[in-house]
């Protein structure tokens, strides 16, 4: 049958708002959870996403038509490239979400905003507005400040929480108060005396401490390069009129490049959490087990399966319907990811979210500076809610499904395919 584009779109774009917020902000949960295994967590997004499109794309293959044998003579070094540059996007941001609070993974991640506007505009041509260039500027000038101020600014502390296990020397970085930190990993009875020396973790009183946080914003900054590639080169590939690609099929392929490529940096992203290659099966051992169980220990989210699953979901499912909506209606999948970055920065500003962090004046005026930058240039894009209107009082014309698909095949989105 020939369902309503419109209402079609209004759905994905509701999922899109839901299931992008949820993304954002359950990685950062899983991090919290699983901050020992940053290599796990890479790997285990790379290998879980291949078999669930796969069972998608084998079936229709041999029983579908949606995927033609134009989409199927896509030369693989396409995929190649994407699974390639999606693979160096996500193995930084997984590992910068580790370190870096909630509102930082959201807000230096819209580097890409800047990043793409120029390359898009140099390598295809793409021509942007004044208002696209003017909160592009605001963007970056904004980003650069944050990321400055980590840089050159230190933190001074009544005290930090360090490490004594040489062989895990971030498990102890989120613990703020000195009782938390000497009881970490411990079962904590009341009565008992509170020894500091036989810890995982000790406090050193008066710390003043540099602040890590520049370095990874810098990692994230820099990761947003390869993310911006990724999506200009899939916008082409989708809105190519002749090969119609189905997202998914595209999805799938591009996913197990990234697996192939993920597993060839295991070594070179080991070194930068001190895990050497021989200790690299023993990581991915102990990650395993951890999420298999109960999680790690005296963090405060010990549920790592739930997040790592609601993530994977949640991420799996968006990046299937930005697909779809940029393939359709792309200034709707602009308006969706303004939504996404207001509700994730709100949410990581509220003092009860794990993984949020207490700002500063000056700091939060610089947020919302640089989130006032992203509103603007997602929403500079124009959506014409009278021509979705007229499309679906068009397609509700038709008298059969012949004609339906005549119209559909002609109109500017060559068609929906779900």
């Amino acid at each position: 049958s020939c369902a309503p584009r419109a209402k079609a779109v209004g759905l994905c774009f509701l999922a899109m708002v839901v299931l992008g917020t949820g993304a954002t902000i359950f990685q950062k949960f899983q991090a919290i959870s699983m901050y020992e295994y940053p290599i796990f967590l890479n790997l285990y997004g790379a290998v879980v996403q291949v078999p669930l499109f796969f069972a998608y794309i084998v079936p229709v293959l041999v029983f579908g038509t949606s995927i033609t044998k134009e989409q199927r003579a896509i030369p693989k070094h396409h995929f190649a490239k994407l699974g390639l540059l999606d693979t160096l996007a996500m193995t930084m941001q997984i590992l910068s979400a580790i370190k870096l609070p909630g509102i930082f993974l959201v807000l230096v991640s819209q580097s890409t905003i800047p990043i793409q506007l120029v390359l898009s505009g140099n390598l295809v041509g793409t021509r942007y507005g004044f208002n696209h260039h003017v909160s592009a500027a605001i963007i970056f000038v904004g980003i650069i400040v944050i990321i400055g101020r980590e840089f050159w600014f230190e933190e001074e502390t009544s005290g930090a929480c360090v490490a004594l296990d040489l062989e895990n020397p971030f498990q102890c970085n989120n613990e703020t108060n000195k009782l938390d930190c000497i009881t970490y990993g411990q079962s904590l009875v009341e009565s008992a005396p509170l020894d500091e020396s036989t810890g995982a973790c000790a406090w050193v009183e008066n710390a003043r401490v540099g602040n890590q946080s520049g370095i990874w914003s810098l990692v994230l900054l820099v990761s947003c390069i390869p993310a911006a590639l990724s999506s200009m080169y899939k916008g082409i590939l989708l809105r190519d009129k002749i090969l119609n690609i189905d997202p998914i099929f595209l999805s799938g392929w591009v996913g197990l490049f990234r697996l192939c490529f993920t597993l060839l940096i295991l070594v070179p992203s080991g070194f930068l959490f001190d895990v050497s290659p021989l200790d690299i099966p023993a990581n991915l051992l102990d990650g395993l087990n951890c999420y298999v169980d109960v999680g790690s220990l005296g963090e405060e989210l010990a549920c790592g399966p739930l997040w790592m699953n609601l993530y994977f979901c949640c991420s799996a499912i968006f990046g299937v319907l930005t697909l779809f909506m940029i393939k359709t209606q792309p200034a709707w999948s602009e308006h969706a990811m303004a939504l996404i970055v207001l509700l994730s920065a709100f949410c990581f500003m509220l003092p009860f979210v794990p993984g949020g962090t207490y700002l500063y004046v000056e700091d939060f005026f610089i947020f919302v500076t640089v989130l006032i930058g992203c509103i603007v240039f997602y929403c500079c894009v124009d959506v014409d809610m009278n021509s979705l209107t007229e499309e679906q009082d068009t397609l509700e014309s038709f008298d059969n499904e012949e004609e339906c698909s005549q119209y559909l095949l002609l109109d500017e989105g060559d068609g929906v395919s779900i």
